[in-house]
């Protein structure tokens, strides 16, 4: 490794510290990486409301075994990181016109899966057949619909509609209407073809297809921090990037607070829409100003409610509340389940939020109908309450904005990398983040192969 070789990291948001992670595991290098703000983390951070521990929105890394960012930290912190430092999600419950089910980890379980009718039962067993053959990469040539597009001959009643935009709203935080068909596909089957692994995994009653999911203990933040400590990342709170600083199609470095860092190699995890103006519109090209000023982020709206210890609480158990319109879903979960510490000693701590791209205050009264549905007189139990409005992904994805749509994380510019959930990449959210990670990694190695000998 050239000891003279330098990377900067621009944001430390989650696909920034997953790449930057990787990178410094790989190859030895060590990013440095400046953040405007006074905290780490990104949409993965954990703040202090009244001796409460919140999160930047609900959070659970989701597909324990196959999704993207738990074979990272498995791979790059520690193969069994996920028995020492994450408690496991036990049961994700649906609830619709006051019928509750488990959802089902398998095709057979889907079968008793009674927020359906069995005849809608039956046709969502034969429309996860045919996912199940298309795969990721089947959907490719499906690029250009939408959920609805995809699936409307094979939707035979309204409950499963409504099932089905709640899947598209948790997927890709918007309707079923407007969800990319690609999203919903990944989300509920991940294969990238068709395989007899996968055809067993789904197919079997004892097959796990749905996976586990797991909550960090001390909260999202607990990510980065591994990441970081893993790596040995030099992370600078509060140092903001003024500009990236490019010479004929060449990275040269970054200006912060006016004072200039020499980097070969610089990975941007801000918001795409931002770069041209951040390398300056004379030096970024003119093809991918206009394509990247067209995207936009999506938001998780929550209420955080922290009750004393009379109120139930659900055991590590989602509770997700599905409507009778084209509206998100509500999605509830007692976060001190999974580690009492979030909560002061004998109180315990619940969030429900739902997705949107147009966060309004109607939408909390909406939460608020939903909780008191699910915990009859909760308001005589509150000793906390919060309300809150995060970003969940940088790219509200469509039939034109999709996987296969997406900007690369290599730019046209040399040296210049984007990372996180506004390009290409599988999954959604965190998982979204680390194959973006993986994803710059293969770039920078075909482009200084002489880093990794």
């Amino acid at each position: 490794m050239n000891s003279k070789f330098k990377v900067v990291t621009v944001g430390s948001g989650l696909g920034s510290l997953c790449t930057s992670a990787v990178l410094a595991k790989e190859s030895g290098l060590k990013p440095t990486v400046f953040e405007k703000k006074s905290n780490i983390g990104g949409s993965f951070g954990t703040y202090d409301v009244d001796s409460f521990l919140v999160d930047t929105g609900a959070h659970l890394l989701t597909r324990g075994t196959t999704g993207e960012l738990p074979q990272l930290l498995r791979r790059y912190v520690s193969q069994d990181i996920f028995a020492t430092s994450f408690a496991v999600q036990e049961v994700y419950n649906f609830t619709l016109k006051g019928r509750t089910s488990r959802l089902p980890r398998n095709l057979p379980e889907l079968l008793d899966f009674r927020v359906l009718p069995r005849r809608e039962r039956l046709q969502t067993f034969r429309l996860l057949l045919k996912f199940l053959n298309m795969g990721r990469e089947g959907t490719k040539e499906k690029s250009s619909l939408t959920t609805y597009e995809l699936v409307e001959s094979d939707i035979v009643g309204e409950d499963m509609y409504f099932w089905l935009n709640a899947m598209a709203w948790m997927c890709s935080g918007s309707d079923i209407h407007h969800a990319p068909a690609s999203r919903i596909i990944d989300t509920l089957i991940r294969n990238r073809k068709l395989s007899l692994d996968y055809v067993l995994k789904h197919s079997l009653p004892t097959g796990r297809a749905s996976e586990e999911d797991y909550y960090p203990i001390g909260g999202a933040i607990k990510v980065p921090n591994l990441l970081i400590d893993a790596a040995g990342l030099d992370v600078r709170t509060k140092k903001e990037v003024k500009k990236i600083c490019v010479e004929d199609g060449v990275v040269k470095g970054v200006e912060v607070e006016n004072e200039f860092y020499p980097a070969q190699i610089v990975i941007y995890g801000g918001l795409l829409r931002e770069l041209p103006s951040l390398v300056g519109r004379k030096n970024f090209p003119k093809e991918d100003t206009s394509r990247f000023s067209g995207l936009k982020e999506y938001y998780g709206l929550s209420l955080w409610l922290g009750f004393d210890k009379e109120i139930e609480s659900l055991n590590r158990e989602s509770l997700v509340r599905i409507e009778e319109s084209t509206d998100p879903p509500k999605w509830a979960i007692f976060t001190s389940d999974f580690d009492p510490e979030l909560a002061p000693k004998g109180k315990l701590l619940v969030v429900s939020t739902i997705l949107t791209d147009k966060p309004r205050t109607r939408q909390i009264d909406q939460i608020e109908k939903a909780v008191e549905e699910a915990l009859p007189g909760y308001e005589k139990h509150v000793v906390m309450r919060h309300e809150q409005i995060c970003l969940a992904e940088k790219c509200l994805q469509d039939k034109e904005r999709n996987v296969w749509t997406l900007p690369e994380q290599k730019t046209r510019i040399d040296g210049l990398y984007v990372v996180g959930t506004d390009t290409a990449g599988w999954g959604n959210g965190g998982n979204l983040c680390a194959d973006s990670a993986f994803k710059c990694l293969d770039f920078i190695r075909q482009d200084y192969p002489e880093l990794f000998h």
